[in-house]
């Protein structure tokens, strides 16, 4: 089909993309392409468990043997779409980095943009197909995710081995539940479609989707040697949503001096304008003031 082809040769252009490697000496990892390395894996686990899902909705799909998973679970549960790698993606390529570090990254990223603009396209496409046409588009949708699973996989090994050799801050710890979710689906075990064939989203990663309560507290945000004044917007466990910061760098660390004498410190994780979203070193306590909601 020719949506397919052109898929594929977009696929192929993209993955041509990473830069020869001509230095076969060890290449020096910088504290600040650490931080973005650090940023971009952060991105890669936060997709985990919905690429393990899209992945069984493919295979449940090619398998017919669910009368409850359809095409349109792919929209509702697929990952979201990468924000930091986008930003930073120019930085790593001229970096010191050498291809078989930034080779298994920029893969992950091209088979994800591919898996998931095929999904749309399927899902754009007349259903009243001949049954020989859909199957040929279930059988190259479950290759595109199973494809996207090894990818994961892989990148996030690479950054981590990377980050580890150079030295600097230890990268996040392992998380073995997400991994597990993706073997088993690469392997086509259908983790994420339970016995009666629902999609389901197993229960510790909902749990990590905190809840985000709006704030509107004013702050003073300590970044790259300056102080500025913003507002916190909004407020979860694990993360700050900052308005009126300038300058903000996916990968960069920054504190924050709250009223009442509390400091902040954390990753910031994207930037959009002067929005600004943080994941925070260490999570907030159930009862923690910030997450009450709007102050006074």
């Amino acid at each position: 089909m020719a949506y397919l082809e052109m898929l594929a040769r977009d696929y192929d252009l993209w993955a041509a993309l990473a830069p020869e490697d001509t230095d076969t000496t060890e290449h020096e990892l910088d504290a600040r392409t650490a931080r973005v390395f650090q940023a971009v894996l952060l991105e890669i686990e936060q997709a985990t468990v919905f690429t393990a899902v899209s992945m069984s909705v493919a295979t449940a799909l090619l398998a017919k043997n669910s009368s409850e998973v359809n095409p349109w679970h792919l929209q509702t549960y697929g990952p979201a779409r990468p924000q930091i790698y986008p930003l930073v993606a120019a930085k790593l390529l001229s970096s010191s980095l050498g291809t078989e570090r930034l080779a298994p990254v920029q893969n992950y990223f091209a088979r994800l943009e591919f898996a998931q603009r095929l999904s749309q396209t399927i899902l754009g496409l007349d259903p009243a197909l001949d049954a020989s046409a859909r199957l040929n588009e279930f059988e190259k949708l479950e290759d595109a995710w199973r494809y996207t699973c090894r990818a994961s996989l892989e990148a996030n090994d690479t950054i981590r081995i990377c980050l580890s050799e150079s030295g600097f801050d230890e990268p996040p710890a392992v998380n073995a539940n997400g991994e597990a979710l993706l073997r088993a689906a690469e392997r086509g075990e259908q983790p994420c479609v339970d016995r009666d064939g629902n999609v389901t989203v197993p229960g510790w990663a909902e749990n990590r989707q905190a809840k985000r309560v709006a704030v509107n507290l004013p702050a003073i945000a300590y970044y790259r040697g300056l102080k500025q004044t913003v507002v916190i917007d909004n407020a979860s466990k694990s993360g700050l949503g900052l308005a009126g910061l300038d300058g903000a760098i996916p990968g960069r660390m920054i504190s924050l001096a709250v009223e009442g004498g509390e400091t902040l410190s954390g990753m910031i994780i994207w930037s959009r304008g002067k929005n600004t979203g943080i994941k925070l070193d260490e999570t907030l306590s159930d009862d923690h003031r910030l997450l009450r909601g709007k102050a006074n």
